[in-house]
């Protein structure tokens, strides 16, 4: 359930030189295939590692495109080239859109395209949610895993997460998650339903525990099912003798 607003502007970004790498990923690209709830953040991720003189040039384009839409726009971390990510609000008359952009995330399958935008696969933006999840609690991720492992184990989820962290370790690579995550699923599996705190410095939902086109009662039933799943799977790693 994305606003066809949202989709429009999605287009246009990537449809802009310096984004032409760039993928969607995130609770909007799974609402776009699965249409379980209403998202409006915008997440676009690359591959490449750009840096800071990357992003400036993202950013120049960002202000020659939207001149009289872009409302906000910052880096909240330039720690080095490899951590650097840039997030901006776009304002509209009646609505207004976050966007973050950040590099070097690996994608495990292809980049595929759906309705004309190029995004991640369900099983890329899974693996994504369950790093993402143990080191920034947010339900609308806890809600997205509990549909995406419908078709995904969370085990199979969490073997490919931990697949592509020793790779991220064998090859060097860092990212902004990468560098503040210090937990980890694979180890934890009751990482994935433990309350923390989020550090600012990391990329962030708009409002990450309200849930919006979903019946609460639905809301509550994944929540429960979910809770289960990770149980099930921290007893199934760690069985009691």
């Amino acid at each position: 359930m994305v606003d066809e607003r949202i989709m429009t502007i999605i287009k246009r970004l990537q449809s802009l030189d310096r984004l032409q790498s760039f993928y969607l990923a995130g609770g909007t690209s799974l609402s776009i295939r699965l249409s379980h709830r209403d998202s409006n953040d915008i997440d676009l991720f690359c591959e490449d590692l750009i840096g800071i003189e990357g992003f400036k040039k993202i950013e120049e384009e960002i202000r020659s495109s939207f001149p009289n839409s872009l409302f906000y726009l910052q880096y909240p971390t330039e720690k080095s080239d490899e951590l650097v990510f840039l997030r901006f609000t776009l304002k509209f008359d009646d609505f207004e859109i976050k966007v973050e952009c950040i590099q070097a995330f690996k994608l495990i399958d292809s980049i595929e395209t759906v309705d004309s935008i190029r995004m991640a696969s369900v099983k890329d933006v899974g693996v994504f949610k369950v790093e993402s999840l143990a080191n920034r609690y947010a339900l609308k991720d806890l809600f997205d895993l509990d549909i995406i492992t419908e078709k995904i184990s969370l085990s199979k989820l969490i073997d490919f997460y931990y697949e592509k962290k020793l790779k991220y370790n064998q090859e060097g690579i860092k990212t902004i998650f990468h560098y503040e995550n210090k937990i980890c699923p694979y180890i934890d599996p009751l990482s994935l339903i433990e309350n923390r705190t989020n550090s600012k410095s990391l990329p962030f939902h708009s409002q990450p525990h309200l849930i919006k086109g979903v019946e609460n009662r639905t809301i509550i039933y994944h929540i429960y099912n979910f809770k289960i799943k990770v149980k099930s799977e921290n007893k199934r790693r760690y069985p009691v003798k």
